[in-house]
């Protein structure tokens, strides 16, 4: 993900706009960060079937027992 000026943002700043976007949208949670949209991501994915190699390609996981 980049900023405004095209530079790539540290977790730091990830964290705070993931936290602004879901307080726009008006959802609550708590410990919210983006590690938690990959996780769902991946889980969705394996949960429709999709295979493990392609979840590993999306994902940028180069082993699969990576978590």
């Amino acid at each position: 993900m980049c900023n405004t000026h095209g530079a790539w943002i540290d977790r730091h700043a990830a964290t705070r706009r993931l936290k602004h976007l879901a307080d726009t949208a008006r959802i609550r949670m708590p410990r919210m960060h983006p590690h938690m949209l990959r996780h769902t991501f991946v889980t969705t994915m394996l949960d429709a079937s999709v295979s493990l190699h392609d979840v590993q390609i999306a994902a940028r996981y180069a082993d699969p027992l990576t978590r």
